[in-house]
């Protein structure tokens, strides 16, 4: 599997941000695809709790991301993320898909993921998301590699 839910608690209420203050925070980076992929701080309250869910030290993200983004990988040439943990706080629409690709840019593997729980993404596989139309979709983001993948082993699966 490239896309599969974790078994980790869902964030209490308390710890979110409103989702309107997270739309007016400030975007931290450019970033490419033509701003159809864009971050925002998270406040260090929800980095603490986030924290607390994991065995070994966590950045995070808010990640917006529009329609539009085209197919690709956050790895490549050793550069970027191999996997990605996300928390959706708006799916974007209700028919959003996140989708694997193989070489040949056939899907192979297409999630229509759940608000409000924790899933991961090898991001470096070809993906994209689709069908985006509530003109944003926003989530959690924490990156990783050798860390995240040992982690992924021993909490995957669809309970």
């Amino acid at each position: 599997m490239y896309i599969d839910y974790l078994n980790i608690p869902s964030i209490p209420l308390e710890y979110l941000e409103n989702i309107d203050d997270v739309r007016n925070k400030p975007f931290v980076t450019d970033t490419p695809f033509n701003g159809k992929f864009k971050l925002k701080d998270v406040d260090q309250s929800l980095v603490d709790y986030i924290q607390t869910l994991f065995p070994f030290e966590v950045s995070c993200r808010y990640q917006f991301v529009y329609q539009g983004l085209p197919i690709h990988v956050d790895f490549k040439d050793n550069v970027g993320r191999k996997i990605a943990i996300n928390y959706l706080l708006d799916t974007g629409g209700n028919n959003v898909t996140t989708n694997i690709y193989d070489r040949q840019f056939r899907i192979v593997e297409s999630k229509c993921l759940e608000l409000h729980r924790w899933h991961y993404i090898r991001t470096d596989q070809l993906h994209d998301v689709k069908n985006i139309d509530n003109t944003v979709r926003i989530a959690l983001s924490i990156g990783g590699n050798e860390e995240l993948e040992s982690f992924i082993n021993q909490n995957s699966g669809t309970p």
